[in-house]
């Protein structure tokens, strides 16, 4: 089989916003499931749906394989999986139009960024990940009508708020440096993660190796399943736009 590489990531990612179920079953013949399980759930779902020819062998692999790994996540999708193959029924939860992807890149923070004790929210109507800020008009002057309190169009239940965690993204790096199989690079990575500013300094040590696009991998599928399993906690799941 192929290796993924950041060109078949972004096939991958394309054919699941799109709900390409037969895209997501031809990359997925051609590159092995287990780097990307959080996406190729997601694209065999959409792909069982459609009716597409060789989604079930598929679906049922990526079913075993999320239920053997059970990260955060992969419980969730294994139960969509597991519905959209008729072995159970459809999951419980209001679908949210969010992007997976980009809850999970706000949930985590920046590690080095300025975003720290800064609250979010999902609008569970539209899907948009916005800060607090943002929707009290702190660039713009101009306050959202429904999430002012004033307003005759506030709507409480529309938002959903968070506060980002940086501490997810430095597990992250020491769970993948940990697993790194590169004698060379592990020392690097260790001392990048012990040093200042662990997260420019491991990004520089990764750079141009092999494993920099396995930790893209990796840390996408960390942030989504996190993602997935944060809206499970409130009682939600990824509608299309999420897939």
């Amino acid at each position: 089989m192929n290796t993924w590489d950041g060109a078949s990531l972004e096939r991958l990612r394309a054919a699941v916003h799109r709900r390409d179920g037969a895209e997501g079953v031809r990359l997925l013949a051609e590159y092995p499931p287990g780097p990307v399980l959080q996406y190729a759930g997601d694209v065999l779902v959409a792909a069982l749906g459609a009716g597409v020819p060789e989604a079930g062998p598929l679906a049922r692999q990526c079913l075993e394989a999320l239920t053997a790994r059970a990260l955060p996540g992969d419980a969730e999708l294994a139960d969509d999986l597991a519905a959209a193959l008729g072995l159970r029924p459809p999951p419980e939860g209001h679908a949210v139009p969010v992007d997976l992807g980009e809850l999970g890149s706000e949930l985590d923070a920046e590690p080095e960024g300025e975003m720290e004790g800064e609250v979010y929210v999902v609008d569970l109507r539209h899907g948009d990940v916005l800060s607090v800020g943002e929707l009290n008009g702190e660039d713009t002057g101009e306050v959202e009508p429904a999430f002012d309190e004033s307003d005759e169009r506030y709507d409480a239940a529309r938002w959903l708020p968070f506060w980002p965690d940086r501490a997810n993204a430095e597990r992250d790096m020491a769970d993948f440096a940990a697993a790194v199989a590169d004698e060379a690079l592990r020392p690097a990575l260790a001392a990048a993660l012990a040093g200042r500013w662990p997260y420019r300094r491991f990004l520089e040590a990764i750079r141009d190796t092999p494993d920099d696009t396995r930790w893209l991998l990796f840390r996408e599928e960390r942030r989504r399943g996190r993602a997935r399993a944060w809206l499970a906690a409130h009682g939600y799941r990824p509608g299309p736009r999420g897939l």
